[in-house]
């Protein structure tokens, strides 16, 4: 498959602007870089890349293809509700519920530090930035059911 396969597939006016400037740097009709920003959202995350496209080039200047590089630019998560509004059939927000959640979450937190202290500064940077979003998911669901998080130990 394709990047034209996947526009095409879409068929919204933003997957056409990065057909249309893949084309264009195929083509040899761009000079330099183009970005937009393609929004990619699930049920509960809205997400935003930067879709950078740019035109390849030989040592002699000539087109040889071109280079699609996507960036997460920010993302917003839609938090579960309490009274059920917005939230999958048969998913419970409950104390418990959470604490499992928020346990495996900040599970996965941790392997990310891990990752990110072992990591090059590029991946270290956006293992910081996918730890921040962690973070806000937990306070989010423990927000969301009224779910204290235990204070420091005395």
């Amino acid at each position: 498959m394709s990047y034209f396969d996947i526009c095409a597939a879409s068929g919204d006016r933003v997957s056409d602007q990065v057909a249309d400037a893949i084309r264009d740097a195929l083509a040899g009709h761009r000079p330099g870089s183009l970005t937009v920003e393609l929004p990619c959202h699930s049920p509960r995350t809205e997400r935003w890349f930067d879709t950078l496209i740019s035109p390849r080039r030989d040592d002699r200047e000539r087109i040889i293809g071109a280079t699609v590089t996507l960036s997460l630019t920010r993302t917003q998560t839609r938090v579960l509700l309490p009274d059920g509004a917005g939230r999958p059939a048969g998913l419970k927000a409950d104390a418990a519920f959470v604490g499992e959640v928020t346990e495996r979450l900040a599970g996965v937190g941790r392997i990310l530090e891990q990752s990110a202290a072992e990591a090059c500064s590029n991946l270290a940077g956006q293992l910081h930035r996918a730890l921040g979003e962690l973070d806000a998911v937990i306070k989010d669901v423990r927000t969301a059911v009224g779910h204290r998080q235990p204070g420091p130990e005395a």
